[in-house]
């Protein structure tokens, strides 16, 4: 089950990143699991508990296993934030890795001679 609101700490996070978060409260992952997808990261450490939930075709997954900061008795709210910058840097770091060296050749236009690179076709 989602958390009942995104904590404080976390909105202010991602409004730093340049990013306005939505007010709506968190959402299920089970109102996707009857969906086919191509690509589901999970940054959680519980993988195949999600992976379980999906009952159409998921064409690759990504486990990216990351703290659950929010599992634990509640630090201090400067530890806390210091926490969460280093999870978001983690996070950041993670993804970009993943993007080039996994994603990148799969998303990427190609063009009609099939390179994606430094074409010189034209």
């Amino acid at each position: 089950m989602p958390a009942a609101e995104i904590h404080p700490l976390v909105l202010k996070l991602i409004k730093e990143t340049g990013i306005e978060p939505n007010t709506q409260p968190p959402h299920s992952i089970r109102e996707y699991t009857n969906e086919n997808w191509d690509h589901i990261i999970v940054l959680s450490g519980t993988a195949d508990d999600i992976r379980n939930l999906f009952r159409k075709e998921v064409k690759h997954w990504y486990h990216l296993p990351f703290e659950d900061l929010f599992s634990t008795a509640a630090p201090s709210e400067a530890e806390l934030w210091d926490r969460l910058i280093r999870l978001k840097e983690d996070i950041q770091r993670k993804m970009y890795e993943l993007y080039r060296d996994d994603l990148r050749e799969q998303l990427l236009p190609r063009c009609s001679c099939g390179a994606n690179d430094f074409c010189r076709c034209e």
